[in-house]
């Protein structure tokens, strides 16, 4: 999202709308709005969860984003392991006292 008019900007919610409208609307007959509201609502959470995606190697946005979250976390606390001399190097503690 980087300027006003660009075409690129919008083409993520073009498409999400494009889903949402053949995959749910146009499926259902609601009668109120919040039946709709509900309806759609419920096809967000499928489309996050569920819905596997060909961007993510057939996985849904959700899992690759708290998989990567989880990687991250692990990461931090490995960082966190090696600076404070708890990660074992080569069999032994990172800093060893030679004295």
């Amino acid at each position: 999202m980087d300027g006003k008019g660009r075409c690129l900007d919008n083409i993520f919610i073009e498409r999400l709308w494009r889903f949402i409208k053949y995959e749910c609307v146009y499926l259902h007959a609601w009668e109120t709005g919040s039946q709709a509201k509900v309806g759609v609502g419920r096809w967000i959470i499928f489309h996050n969860h569920k819905r596997p995606h060909a961007a993510h190697g057939g996985q849904p946005p959700a899992m690759v984003y708290f998989n990567q979250i989880e990687t991250d976390q692990r990461v931090a606390l490995d960082l966190s392991r090696f600076l404070s001399g708890q990660v074992l190097l080569l069999g032994g503690p990172l800093f060893e006292d030679h004295g």
